[in-house]
């Protein structure tokens, strides 16, 4: 109970922020398109007709995100040069959606859930290793900035950046803790989120340097557990190799859909 207690007292503050943080951005959604109605986009990325709650949370590559979650990537036949498919995207955000989705019913409001809960939990594991290292003023400090940035309403909508942040916050946590195996499959999970995860390896390396004062004589075979931040990638072209013949196609694939967005 008093460890119950002590974690209560301690993340009342970031909590009751997020809270009115969200609100606030739901509601400004909501008169926007209430009062500034957007040009109607096409069915797929339409997820809620009329409700203006949720619409606002629910666009462009979210419409990606649900074809994967509800039925899988494309048909090999479906990947032709110049074509928009959804292999640009990868693949454990929509998995992650479709495993709540069972729960839900509902793919959108399951990404929804995916992205809201995955935020929450990301800005708090951010809130608790800040104040361990640097102080409560801090910490609040980089809690209120990240709730506030102009571009924080990404986190809640659904998209990957909320798990994506979860996953490089829990990597770094553990890399600064030492737990070299707990980074590596966190940055392999980064990396099956969003192919810059791989960055995240070269962001332990360094980590794991520092912790031995930049003595090539103390590195260890600890040290290869960072390596495992490369699977999450390599799962996933390994997956478009077997498929369709190319373990760069999500490369391809994003190259189509820029070329479109280009055109508009």
């Amino acid at each position: 109970m008093a460890d119950f207690a002590e974690y209560s007292r301690r993340f009342t503050w970031p909590l009751i922020l997020w809270f009115f943080n969200r609100l606030l951005l739901v509601l400004t959604a909501w008169l926007s398109l209430s009062f500034l109605p957007a040009r109607e986009a096409p069915e797929l990325w339409h997820a809620y007709p009329g409700n203006n709650l949720l619409n606002g949370w629910l666009r462009w590559d979210s419409g990606w995100y649900l074809t994967i979650a509800r039925d899988g990537y494309a048909a090999p036949a479906d990947v032709v040069p110049g074509r928009q498919r959804n292999t640009a995207f990868f693949p454990l955000y929509p998995l992650l959606t479709r495993g709540v989705s069972r729960i839900l019913h509902d793919n959108f409001a399951a990404g929804l859930v995916v992205s809201n809960v995955a935020f929450l939990l990301a800005l708090l594991i951010l809130y608790e290793s800040v104040r361990e290292t640097r102080g409560e003023e801090v910490a609040r400090k980089t809690a209120s900035l990240l709730l506030f940035h102009p571009c924080s309403f990404f986190f809640s909508a659904m998209y990957t950046e909320s798990l994506f942040l979860m996953l490089a916050v829990l990597a770094l946590r553990a890399a600064r803790r030492e737990h070299w195996l707990a980074a590596g499959l966190w940055a392999a999970l980064a990396g099956g989120t969003r192919v810059v995860g791989v960055l995240l390896v070269a962001a332990l390396a360094v980590g794991y340097m520092e912790s031995v004062n930049y003595s090539f004589k103390r590195i260890r075979a600890s040290s290869l557990w960072i390596l495992l931040g490369l699977l999450g990638p390599l799962a996933y072209m390994g997956f478009l190799a077997h498929r369709y013949g190319n373990p760069f196609e999500f490369a391809a694939a994003h190259g189509a859909l820029c070329c479109v967005a280009d055109g508009f």
